[in-house]
């Protein structure tokens, strides 16, 4: 700029300032709403199954936005606990459906805690579909399907065992990933 010209004064509109206040506090607000959602932990799963049918075993995949430090599903009246091997970002879980399940719509809920006591959770439904197992019919002796008396205590009892080992879940991850059939061969009997 020469010595001889002398500065230019701009002046802005007066109707720009009531319009600025609107708007920096418009920016301010998205700023806020893009910041509280980048600190909300979000839950996401996919599912993996022969059949969505009673009598199957459904692998959950939960990919969470943060890392947690426990997860569990509940499903079907019970509780599953997941387990990760991502530092908490990727939990697997493995759910099964009793093989006296109706078909229907039934609720999953995902649950989890963060490192610094947040809790987490979210809900889903499973469409279950109706399954018709096959069955046969066999023809024995009364004998063999009548216990005697003296007998029937040590049936109950251990009927009672094995319903406390179906009503638990551990809490330890006792499978691993890829799944493999149990035995070489083809499936010859459900």
């Amino acid at each position: 700029m020469d010595k001889t010209e002398k500065p230019v004064a701009y002046s802005l509109p007066t109707s720009i300032y009531k319009h600025a206040l609107p708007l920096l506090y418009l920016i301010a607000v998205i700023h806020l709403s893009v910041t509280v959602q980048a600190d909300e932990t979000t839950l996401q799963y996919t599912h993996t199954e022969r059949s969505m049918q009673p009598g199957e075993v459904v692998l959950f995949e939960i990919h969470s936005s943060r890392p947690l430090n426990q997860l569990l599903i509940s499903a079907f009246e019970r509780q599953f606990p997941a387990f990760t091997e991502d530092n908490g970002l990727i939990w697997n879980c493995l759910v099964g459906i009793d093989g006296d399940c109706n078909p229907g719509r039934y609720g999953v809920k995902l649950e989890g805690s963060a490192p610094d006591g947040t809790v987490v959770s979210e809900s889903y439904s499973l469409d279950v579909l109706t399954k018709k197992f096959p069955t046969r019919v066999l023809q024995v002796e009364p004998k063999y399907v009548t216990p005697p008396e003296n007998v029937l205590d040590r049936i109950r009892n251990e009927r009672r065992l094995v319903d406390d080992i179906f009503a638990s879940t551990t809490q330890e991850k006792l499978w691993k990933r890829p799944f493999r059939t149990p035995v070489p061969g083809e499936v010859i009997s459900e």
